[in-house]
Order: C-alpha cells, then sequence, then structure tokens
C-alpha cells in the first residue's frame, strides 16, 4: 500500500515537472476523476461481560479505499465538487470460550461541496493549491460472521451526516488531464448503534486522484 502511494506520488511530481504552463482559464470545465483515500479512524476496543468470559472487539486503525468525484468550475478561483466512496476497515473479534468472529467495514460518503483556489497568483499556474468543504451522509455497513457452535452471518447499515474539511493541491499536466493530493478529516455524526465496535467514524484522510478535464472552450 505504502509502495503504491509513493509510486503515484513519484508519477505525479515527474509529470507536472513536464507540463508546461499554461494560461488557459478553468471556469466552465468539468473534471471526472479517480481516488485512491487512506484514512485514520482511530484504533477501538470494547470489552464486554458475558458470564465468566471477556468479548474483545478490536477495530482497525485505517482503511484504504478508492472513489469516483466530479467537479466543475463555476469561477476561476471556484469549483463545485461531488464524490462518493468507500473505506474499508478489517475488525477483529474474540470471543473467550472458543468463538470467533471476523467483520468487515465499509464506511462510504457521498459528499457535496466547493473547492476554493489561493492565492491569486496560482491561477495562471498549473499548480493550484485549494481549500475544501463538503457534507452528506455517511453511509456504514458492516458484514459479520461468527464461528462458534453454529455459524452466524450479519449484515447491518447505518446512516450519520457529517463534513469534510481539508486543504490539497491540484497539478494540471496536460489541457486533459490534472493530478491532484489532498489532506483533511471527516467530522462524522455518531451512528444510532456500532458499527464494527464504534459508533465514531471520525478521522483524518490523504487522497491521490486522476481526473479528466472535459468540456469548456480552448
Amino acid at each position: 500500500m505504502r509502495r503504491c502511494i509513493w509510486v503515484i506520488l513519484a508519477a505525479l511530481l515527474i509529470l507536472s515537472l513536464r507540463a508546461e504552463t499554461s494560461a488557459e482559464t478553468l471556469k466552465g470545465r468539468s473534471r471526472l476523476g479517480i481516488d485512491l483515500r487512506l484514512a485514520d479512524h482511530g484504533t477501538s476496543s470494547v470489552y464486554t461481560t458475558i458470564g465468566m468470559g471477556t468479548v474483545r472487539t478490536e477495530a482497525g486503525s485505517s482503511g484504504m479505499g478508492g472513489g469516483v468525484s466530479y467537479g466543475y468550475w463555476i469561477q476561476e478561483n471556484l469549483a463545485f465538487s461531488v464524490s462518493i466512496s468507500g473505506l474499508t476497515t478489517e475488525v477483529d473479534t474474540e470471543i473467550d470460550g472458543g468463538t470467533v468472529s471476523s467483520q468487515t467495514v465499509v464506511v462510504a460518503p457521498i459528499l457535496v461541496g466547493v473547492r476554493y483556489y489561493a492565492p491569486n497568483s496560482a491561477l495562471t499556474t498549473d499548480w493550484r493549491p485549494y481549500v475544501t468543504a463538503s457534507g452528506g451522509p455517511y453511509i456504514a455497513s458492516q458484514s459479520k460472521t461468527e464461528v462458534g457452535l453454529e455459524i452466524v452471518n450479519e449484515e447491518r447499515t447505518e446512516t450519520a451526516i457529517g463534513a469534510y474539511l481539508g486543504a490539497g493541491l491540484d497539478v494540471r499536466v496536460s489541457r486533459y488531464f490534472l493530478f491532484g493530493t489532498g489532506l483533511g478529516y471527516h467530522f462524522v455524526g455518531a451512528f444510532s448503534e456500532e458499527i464494527g465496535g464504534r459508533t465514531d467514524y471520525s478521522g483524518a484522510e490523504f487522497s491521490l486522484s486522476v481526473s479528466l478535464l472535459f468540456g469548456g472552450h480552448r
């Protein structure tokens, strides 16, 4: 996973260095992107006493996933954005007495927001730093299999409202392609019931993306 991220970062740097600076406007253009995301939800452990035994649930501290995004430049320094992504976190549960369960949790945010590009001096270059804010539903799905005296399969879904705040850098490598990297934080409301041993999936996220640019005028 780390090697993949470093390869993408290296490719972004090499391509951006080869890109020719252009004053071509992005106003009125759209982008369709594919995203690679790495999130840190923090480790969660839950202990419950049942009779003479103890149940321990430990959720993984990070999740890796991908998604798709769409953006439209309303102004040269302001873009509308929509993204749909999914982050997978493995969760292992050990139960004294010989029963073991394994779970997979997928958290899928559907976010609508804006990107604001600054400073104005960057609007005529291929390197465009930005800040971003978005919000929408976070859908968490849990798939659980418990093996003991009998096998039990369980699937549940919970939804909460949340928001994302972050900053990043878009690098235009040609008229038709844009690379991006971002870092931010998800503020997620508590789910009504636990998913993977927790109700809170707030946490930091690092992302890499490649986008196809289209529309607008030459």
